[in-house]
């Protein structure tokens, strides 16, 4: 499809600053995409000259996939981020540029060291200060909202400072005036002297804000009378009462009955708000810690602070385009401004702020305005919608209509979409049914069976299941609606699940021994945990022996342990022995070890060098392909990755794990898992409209279309408040503005129908108003209508349910609380492989039969099950790895690196012993690599690059995302060409290449990290001549050997010949492994290449599998 004129004139616009507004479906993500190929069109700009920046990972993939079917290879070369992912680029990029600064920027803390560290600070305030007894949460929200705003602790308590100077100078002089205010007085009376109260407030009023933005409270004020009083006078009989009623809503009573202005509160709040702040951001400074606020702020003070660093960003980003601009924050907005360089930059926004739905992450609706007034943009309006019909879209502008702070009322535009497809939409299908449909019930379990018996239909019909969607305006509508759907066996669903991982069955036994572990590790008693750990399924501790061990010794006070040792059970006393070398292990293993103990991914190794290991994985994860073990894998991913998130400790241990139980206990947080659930890949999508946002279906039902719901009935929760000048940093959630920009965007989704349902009573008996915005009215035969419909009547399902129905309504209601559901496993894996990479590690882990293959594979890489834990040997590679990028980097010293090496060694969580080993390993590998390669690392007459992580050039081989990091590559600048080097701590292999089965593998990773460089925009235009593996780790019979003949080599580099039949074996290989991974047929359960690892199997074994894989990958 081509571009329309209005389209046309937006990519054709390269004389400034451009602002786009595209409302829904006008095709802005095909607009973007253009806009650059037109770029690199007719400008000498370089692709890696562009910057396009949008909000979601998905957004960013949308526009690069858009982009690599218009231009090619180039599209690799656009830099696309995220705005938060490019505030983290150019952090990072600073890091490289400035020679002193070393924040760690890495990971931001969590909300629970958020409340741990406010819950401190708080708790060391004065008994008498009035955040003392405050909500930790309000405070940390409100300190969210600060930031976001650009406010610091500073600002704050000049703001709260100049407020109550002005209000202790203002209160005396304004109440003598509203007191002489008399009740029954005439409007022009009253007005009269509410005019002098104004004159007094002018006394106060600045065109100067007191800091950033935030004007003085009395231009507030003063607007607020002003605009009282003319809306009054504009009335036929103007009344005082509007007058009284300002008066009471922004003044109260003192002690003394004079009139005071109620921020009084507010304000001292905000001043001990600003002494909280001020302590919270010391706190993180000083310990080298930040929030996700603060990610895009240090991006914005680098620019500022350092005009070199933001002179060289202004020169490499001459173009810069800007997707769902309304959705930036101040921050962001910040940002955008110290990148765009000149009076007239070269920058394009598109957004629409008619959808403006997340002021709850700190965007603004107003910025299409504030973009448009900081670069005098020129403006386009795309007015042509390829995909709703016109009915859709006429009720849509009507919505958007009322909302009072639009871009439209404010600049005067027509934003009214003509629908270009509305002919061809309507034409379609032949459903008998209308296009725009109201529906009213008695109840909310009548209005849910309705709407699933419509789905029902529309499947039978013969419509997609994907094609129709359910939106919600929060997530908690979602679960009761779920078994009304899932009661018709015709319709499959799709939604995010929302679980607590702590309040998981599997997740709570684990957490559960690891605190009885930790309790008798401290030398408590536990005794009234151990009949609930025995009745752990993965125990298979028979129950009638788990009370009858601890029966026989009912009223004694024996330690927990002591039961179980004393019992003439053989099971208990094993049991006893598995958590006493729990309890010995808990105060030095690694917690990341000791978790894998507690779960069986590693046994343990008793004194007497036996192992013992749980059965928890393998009771409970019995079957490989199974949603319940991938269930609990997903689990356990997430427990990990927020358990390493939180603890900020450099060697954590057992109590750490505790207190992480304990911190989020205490915040009252819960650890969620969000990932998606799907019946098959075919299912009806149910989903807030939240989540709807850049999303289309042909066929949309919102549900609970009433004030409570989608109206302004509640809000912001926050108690904690704020003064009147500072109130459009909050977002309440409740204004009609807000409210009604999250039903448009529900509208837009979608394409040809969209039913809108409601019920009179709700599942708790509530009986909410009907939706204000669809203005909605009675007529004289009781009938409701409204007149933004085209069929203005909404039908009405009032009768009286047959008893049958009735109970199995009820019995769904019930269901609702419990509806364990089982998904389509394959369905849900397809998802979440979506965006997929293939690197050289998963390519060979796919084909190592000996070792790993494709189960260990799909463990691994798909469902992220538990793996082994990092072995000394491991650890080891990874610092000789950090010893020679420094080398190359820095051109360090030989005793430079050995001293580096040491301090990493130092950093490690390793007993002494294990410490010895590494330090008298790594003393002699490094030794002795760097007297043999010291040429390689720092060659004189080439160009060296250690560490090329090619993650951000986003790389495809025909269609097949890849990705990876190489270790070392040295530049040949004057013949263009360059040779690889990986670096191995193994064993070294004399053999020839094709002899053995890890020099195979080894060849593969080469043949890959050779079409990385092919495919590269940076390295392409070298040739790949040779590579070369070095074995930089002395073995021990080398060692021996040198005693005898100083000659020995100890390490050794391998050289690796290219040749095309070697690359193009190589390349069918990746592409058949890749097209498995996407089709998923290698874990069913007939598939011959389900096998798991069997250490027999040599290099013979390999080839014929590999030779399996690509007759099997349907080329």
């Amino acid at each position: 499809m081509g571009l329309n004129q209005k389209q046309q004139a937006a990519v054709g616009y390269l004389n400034g600053p451009l602002l786009v507004l595209a409302g829904p479906g006008t095709g802005k993500t095909q607009l973007l995409s253009a806009k650059v190929a037109h770029i690199l069109d007719v400008t000498d700009a370089l692709p890696e000259n562009i910057l396009c920046l949008t909000f979601t990972d998905a957004g960013a993939n949308n526009m690069r996939e858009r982009l690599l079917s218009m231009i090619g290879v180039n599209a690799s070369d656009v830099n696309i981020y995220t705005y938060h992912a490019f505030g983290s680029e150019i952090l990072s990029s600073y890091k490289n540029y400035a020679e002193h600064f070393d924040r760690n920027l890495d990971q931001p803390i969590d909300t629970v060291t958020q409340y741990k560290i406010i819950q401190n600070i708080v708790d060391n305030l004065p008994l008498t200060d009035i955040l003392k007894t405050a909500d930790i949460k309000d405070i940390i929200a409100t300190i969210s909202e600060a930031k976001s705003a650009r406010l610091n602790s500073a600002q704050l308590t000049l703001i709260a400072k100049t407020n109550i100077e002005d209000t202790a100078s203002m209160n005396p002089r304004l109440s003598t005036i509203l007191e002489s205010v008399k009740r029954g007085m005439k409007f022009e009376d009253g007005k009269a002297l509410y005019l002098k109260v104004g004159e007094i407030i002018a006394e106060y009023i600045s065109p100067v804000p007191i800091t950033g933005k935030i004007e003085k409270e009395a231009n507030h004020l003063l607007l607020s009378l002003e605009d009282t009083i003319s809306s009054e006078e504009q009335k036929e009989k103007p009344s005082i009462s509007a007058l009284t009623k300002w008066r009471n809503f922004l003044f109260e009573k003192d002690h003394e009955n004079h009139y005071r202005l109620k921020n009084f509160i507010a304000n001292k709040k905000l001043l001990s708000l600003a002494h909280v702040m001020q302590e919270y951001e010391n706190y993180l400074s000083i310990n080298q810690l930040f929030d996700f606020t603060d990610m895009i702020e240090q991006a914005v003070q680098v620019l500022k602070n350092d005009d070199g660093f933001r002179f060289t960003l202004q020169e490499r980003f001459q173009y810069i385009l800007l997707d769902e601009f309304q959705d930036t924050n101040p921050s962001q907005f910040e940002l955008i401004k110290l990148i765009a360089s000149s009076e007239k930059p070269d920058i394009m926004a598109v957004g629409d702020d008619d959808q403006a739905i997340f002021a709850f992450q700190g965007a603004n609706a107003s910025n299409l305005i504030d973009f448009q007034n900081e670069f005098n943009a020129h403006q386009i309006t795309l007015s042509e919608n390829y995909r709703s019909t016109t009915e859709i879209l006429d009720l849509s502008r009507k919505i958007a209509d009322q909302i009072d702070s639009s871009f439209a009322k404010k600049r005067n535009i027509n934003k009214q979409l003509t629908s270009v497809r509305n002919s061809e939409i309507l034409n379609e299908s032949e459903l008998d049914i209308p296009f725009v449909n109201r529906h009213e019930f008695k109840a909310a379990d009548a209005e849910y069976a309705w709407v699933a018996d419509q789905i029902s239909k529309l499947i039978q019909s013969g419509e997609k299941q994907s094609d129709i969607a359910i939106l919600t305006p929060k997530h908690k509508y979602i679960t009761p609606l779920l078994p009304y759907l899932k009661s018709h066996k015709n319709i499959n669903i799709a939604y995010e699940k929302r679980e607590n991982v702590l309040e998981d069955t599997y997740i709570y036994q684990l957490s559960t021994l690891a605190r009885f572990v930790y309790e008798i590790s401290l030398g408590q008693n536990p005794a009234h945990l151990l009949l609930e750990i025995l009745t752990f399924p993965f125990f298979q501790v028979p129950a009638i022996d788990a009370i009858t061990a601890l029966k026989s010794h009912y009223g004694d006070t024996r330690q927990a342990l002591d039961y179980l040792k004393d019992s003439d059970n053989e099971n208990l006393k094993q049991l006893a022995v598995f958590i006493a070398e729990l309890v010995a292990k808990s105060f030095e293993t690694p917690l990341e070890q000791f978790i894998d103990f507690l779960t069986g991914a590693c046994p343990i190794k008793t004194n007497d060098n036996e192992l013992i290991q749980s059965n928890f994985l393998t009771y409970y994860s019995s079957q490989v392909v199974d949603f319940k073990t991938y269930n609990l894998y997903e689990n356990l991913s997430v427990l990990r990755e927020k358990i390493f998130a939180h603890i900020k400790t450099e060697k954590p241990r057992l109590r750490d794990f505790i207190n992480f139980l304990d911190d989020y206990a205490a915040a009252g947080e819960a650890i969620l898992n969000t990932s998606p659930y799907q019946d098959a890949t075919d299912s009806v999508q149910v989903m807030t409209a939240y989540k709807s946002k850049g999303l289309e279906f042909k066929h949309v039902f919102i549900i609970a279309t009433d004030d409570t719901s989608w109206g302004n009935s509640k809000g912001n929760n926050n108690k904690l408040s704020l003064p009147k000048n500072l109130a459009m940093i909050r977002h309440t959630g409740n204004t009609d503005d807000e409210c009604l920009r999250l039903f448009f965007v529900a509208i837009t989704r979608a394409k040809k129908t969209l039913t809108l349902t409601n019920s009179r009573q709700d599942f708790s008996g509530k009986t909410p108003n009907r939706l204000t915005y669809l203005g909605e009215y009675e007529v004289s035969d009781g009938e409701i209508c409204s007149p933004y419909l085209r069929n203005p009547n909404v039908i009405e399902h009032y009768e009286t349910l047959p008893e049958a129905e009735l109970e199995f309504n009820l019995s769904q209601n019930w269901i609702a609380s419990y509806l364990r559901l089982e998904p389509d496993l394959k369905a849900i894996l397809t998802q979440s492989i979506e965006n997929f990479a293939m690197n050289a590690s998963k390519l060979t882990t796919f084909i190592d039969i000996t070792y790993a293959g494709p189960l260990e594979f799909y463990q691994r890489y798909i469902i992220h099950g538990p793996s082994a834990p990092s072995s000394e040997s491991m650890e080891f590679g990874t610092l000789v790895h950090a010893v020679f990028e420094k080398v190359t980097k820095e051109k360090i010293s030989d005793a430079d690196a050995l001293e580096f090496f040491k301090s990493e060694v130092l950093k490690l969580d390793l007993t002494e012993a294990e410490q010895s080993r590494m330090l008298t390993h790594g003393k002699v590998a490094i030794s002795a690599s760097l007297s043999a390669f010291r040429n390689i690392l720092t060659p004189e007459h080439q160009t060296a690059k250690a560490e090329l992580d090619f993650h951000p050039e986003h790389l495809t081989y025909n269609g097949i995302p890849i990705t990876g990091k190489i270790d070392h590559i040295n530049i040949d600048e004057e013949n263009k060409t360059i040779e690889i080097y990986d670096f191995k701590t193994s064993n070294f292999h004399k053999e020839k290449w094709e002899s053995h089965a890890s020099l195979y593998k080894y060849t593969l990773q080469l043949l890959f990290y050779k079409l990385l460089l092919n495919l590269s925009p940076t390295y392409r235009k070298y040739k790949v001549t040779k590579a070369h593996i070095l074995f930089v780790a002395p073995s021990s019979n080398d060692l021996a050997l040198s005693e005898l003949d100083s000659n020995t080599e100890l390490v050794h580099d391998k050289v690796y010949e290219f040749s095309d039949a070697a690359e193009q074996d190589f390349k069918e290989l990746l592409t058949a492994v890749y097209r498995h991974v996407k089709s998923l047929d290698f874990i069913d359960e007939c598939s011959p290449l389900a096998i798991l690892p069997d250490q027999t199997n040599g290099i013979k074994q390999i080839r014929e599998f590999c030779q399996l894989v690509k007759d099997s990958a349907n080329f």
